[in-house]
């Protein structure tokens, strides 16, 4: 559970990622900066970008006083960082990203963002240049800090992962490619990716909550961790590779996740399906030894009462086996945190 930069659009009115974000990781960085920029061509839309809005800003303010969170602004070197890892982004986009296609939600939630009026001339052309321009910051963050970006509009996360290869020459100067490096990203990766599929969207929690219930349950998240560490292995692919986000998805659409679904399944043991399961063999049981309506009910319960008890016995023993299962999973945290 390593460090990770957080970037939101925060849409969210219960701040759900944030939220997840502060639960499992040790350390979430919040950029805190603004930018007086100018979007557009024709018709220019002077903007002063916060990273953290007004709307949000006292929130993550009480995060940072109760070190929740920590709080980074940025100086002025990094500053022209950024555009360098702007030119990579346009760079990935002009070879790989021309086809990329977005919903109308997506697309508003970075309206929205900009309190930028979608009858806006130039309203698409501003949202690209927006995100790009956010994407470069969470860039220079993943290859200059070696922290994982987490971010919740899919444009900035894609133009982020086009910008990967153009940024290879600057990140080398960064990151060297070792083993252990690169284990850690590509471990942080898959786990915002599972996290964000199961975890409660915590909408009644406080941060408090949230924060408490982190520190209640460290060990299933520790177990969870570790298991997503082993897993980390099946990913060959290093986060600079085209690709390693299919891979990343496929590794939780095919095993992670059906995994996740079966343990939910397992738990669905209720006193109606024991009654079914003593009731079918037994069932089965009569028919097998011609026993037929002529018969009085208590002859069949006196010829069926030698197996009852070993049916019983057998249910209960196969509950016990799944409780310990469900207690062992390393996904045991899902189950403990879905009525939360």
């Amino acid at each position: 559970m390593d460090d990770i930069v957080f970037h939101s659009l925060y849409n969210e009115s219960d701040l759900k990622s944030l939220k997840h974000s502060i639960l499992y990781f040790n350390k979430v960085t919040i950029p805190l900066d603004y930018y007086a920029c100018q979007f557009g061509n024709k018709h220019p839309y002077p903007h002063y970008l916060q990273l953290v809005p007004e709307t949000v800003y006292d929130e993550i303010e009480y995060l940072d006083k109760h070190n929740y969170v920590n709080i980074h602004k940025f100086d002025g070197g990094e500053y022209e960082k950024i555009s360098k890892y702007y030119d990579a982004i346009v760079e990935g986009v002009n070879r790989l990203g021309r086809n990329r296609n977005y919903s109308k939600e997506q697309i508003h939630q970075v309206g929205n963002y900009l309190h930028l009026d979608p009858k806006h001339p130039e309203f698409l052309l501003i949202i690209n240049e927006v995100t790009t321009f956010i994407a470069a910051i969470c860039l220079m963050e993943f290859s200059a800090h070696q922290r994982v970006c987490c971010n919740d509009n899919l444009i900035i996360h894609d133009a982020m992962n086009l910008g990967l290869k153009g940024a290879m020459q600057l990140a080398s100067e960064n990151i060297k490619e070792t083993c252990s490096q690169f284990r850690e990203l590509k471990r942080n990766i898959l786990a915002y990716k599972v996290l964000s599929l199961n975890l409660p969207s915590f909408e009644f929690q406080t941060f408090d909550d949230v924060f408490e219930i982190k520190e209640k349950h460290k060990d299933e998240l520790l177990a969870l961790d570790n298991h997503l560490d082993d897993l980390t292995e099946k990913i060959e692919r290093s986060p600079y590779d085209e690709g390693f986000d299919e891979e990343v998805n496929r590794l939780v659409v095919n095993r992670i996740q059906p995994e996740i679904d079966n343990l939910f399944k397992s738990i669905s043991f209720s006193p109606s399906r024991i009654v079914k399961n003593i009731y079918d063999p037994l069932k089965n049981f009569g028919l097998a030894f011609g026993f037929s309506n002529c018969f009085p009910a208590y002859t069949k319960e006196i010829a069926i009462s030698g197996i009852t008890a070993t049916v019983v016995e057998g249910l209960f023993k196969y509950f016990n086996e799944t409780r310990k299962k469900i207690k062992q999973s390393p996904y045991n945290i899902f189950l403990t945190l879905k009525n939360k």
